[in-house]
């Protein structure tokens, strides 16, 4: 059995207005942790904030979960009385009109375009989160989505380490767009948490990447995205090749896709978290069955073999 504590809950949709409210969102928390789900991560823009309070409510009821949340967007808070009653009419316009969904999602991402990564965006950002959190230490902090411009400043990382040697985190990392960012980062010896996007579609580089730094560094990685946006688990169509192998390894062995995707990424050594991120609470405990699940040797080398590690 894939060890429990691999399985994490992405808290994008928690608290947004095309995800879920304030109030599903604490069940679907609670839900987690009865499954044994401990880690989760956020950032102070999900939800408008709403993500933050929601995972700061779960840790005051249960003081052994594991969170990471992080900085560098900017955008307006539902913490006002008039943000909230915005974000309840607009969460109607589009339980109502959900053809609506797509647009109000890019008018969001059009709100939180502007990144800062100055010390005192970061520090603000931060105190603001502690705030929501409810908390005096935040246990993982991350920079989130750095350019590649951001990642060849060779003091980027220095705005965490000042945080860290202050108290306020324990510890620090960056929420990177890509595996190939890593790369770029110049002070990867200030950090202790790297996210990236990893599932069973990634080109072979990545593995490598991430086993290198796994080794070099000691760092604890967190992976997104293990069904690739979706692709693992679509239709045929224009499969490539990769994926049509997957789909016969996971038949042969009477497996569902999705079980073999998340499955196959905790079984990785070097990949410490596998986020899962759902506002079902069937999908949700489905996930955590799957990413759980012990993979036959035979199976694993099969899979390992077609991912090129």
């Amino acid at each position: 059995m894939n060890d429990m504590k691999k399985i994490g809950l992405g808290g994008a949709m928690l608290g947004s207005v095309s995800g879920l409210s304030y109030e599903k969102s604490i069940e679907l928390l609670e839900l987690a942790y009865s499954k044994g789900v401990r880690f989760y991560d956020t950032a102070n823009i999900y939800g408008q904030g709403d993500s933050e309070r929601a995972i700061g409510q779960l840790y005051e009821a249960h003081d052994d979960i594991i969170f990471g949340t992080k900085a560098g967007y900017g955008m307006p808070t539902s913490g006002s009385s008039k943000g909230s009653i915005v974000k309840r009419v607009a969460r109607l316009v589009v339980k109502k009109m959900p053809f609506l969904k797509k647009s109000l999602m890019k008018m969001r991402s059009n709100v939180v375009s502007a990144q800062d990564f100055s010390y005192e965006a970061v520090s603000a950002a931060l105190s603001a989160s502690l705030e929501r959190l409810k908390v005096k230490q935040i246990p993982i902090y991350m920079l989130h989505s750095p350019s590649k411009l951001n990642l060849e400043d060779e003091n980027f990382c220095t705005v965490l380490d000042e945080l860290k040697s202050a108290g306020k985190i324990k510890k620090s990392g960056l929420a990177l767009m890509s595996v190939n960012d890593v790369l770029e980062v110049k002070q990867l010896n200030l950090l202790d948490v790297v996210q990236v996007e990893l599932n069973l579609l990634s080109p072979v580089e990545h593995f490598e990447i991430l086993e290198k730094i796994k080794n070099d560094h000691d760092l604890t990685i967190v992976v997104r995205q293990p069904f690739a946006g979706g692709k693992l688990l679509q239709g045929d169509g224009e499969a490539s090749i990769r994926l049509k192998k997957l789909k016969a390894l996971a038949e042969k062995y009477d497996f569902h896709l999705a079980q073999l995707a998340l499955a196959g990424l905790a079984s990785i050594s070097y990949v410490d978290h596998v986020l899962v991120g759902t506002t079902k609470p069937k999908n949700l405990a489905s996930n955590v069955e799957y990413a759980t699940c012990e993979l036959p040797r035979s199976l694993k080398n099969e899979l390992y073999t077609i991912l090129g590690i």
